[in-house]
């Protein structure tokens, strides 16, 4: 399968890296105090790139459609930017890139997958397209896709939305 050619890059500047990473950091301690550490790491990442890698995404996105980005601590039930949009990172980009929802996922919020470009060497993500939830969490997804006992729903950024479908779509 090849990579897909209409997702959008965003570069972040130095300093809404920083105000992201250290929201990264503020999230992954109030989870490891305050949930208990429910979260689950992206595969083979450990919970603190998880959430720093997270923060940077939402940034990206927010960003790109010209959203305010808050970085909020601590209101696990808020959507990740306004208006109910979530954002999930994967750890780098490969020629397939999946989008990971779990059961608690909400299936009227727009998910939107995005992927660090040469992670830790460089600003630019690639906001690689969007779904609806309930689109995502069907059974066809649905498995132990790594043999890791963690099932998740998984779809692949082929069958995802084009960013540019975006704005249209959430009318």
């Amino acid at each position: 399968m090849a990579m897909r050619l209409d997702r959008v890059v965003v570069k972040l500047t130095k300093e809404e890296a920083e105000r992201a990473a250290i929201f990264g950091v503020r999230r992954a301690a109030d989870s490891l105090t305050n949930r208990g550490d429910k979260k689950v790491a992206m595969i083979d990442k450990s919970l603190w790139t998880s959430y720093i890698l997270g923060c940077l995404g939402e940034c990206a996105v927010a960003k790109h459609l010209g959203l305010k980005w808050d970085g909020v601590v601590g209101h696990w039930s808020s959507s990740d930017l306004p208006g109910g949009i979530e954002v999930k990172m994967v750890a780098g980009d490969y020629r397939v890139n999946y989008l990971h929802l779990q059961k608690e996922n909400k299936g009227d919020r727009p998910y939107f997958l995005v992927a660090p470009l040469q992670p830790e060497r460089s600003l630019e993500f690639a906001i690689i397209g969007w779904e609806w939830g309930k689109h995502i969490m069907q059974d066809i997804y649905w498995g132990d896709h790594y043999g890791k006992g963690w099932p998740c729903y998984r779809k692949p950024d082929t069958e995802l939305r084009p960013v540019s479908d975006f704005h249209a779509a959430a009318q």
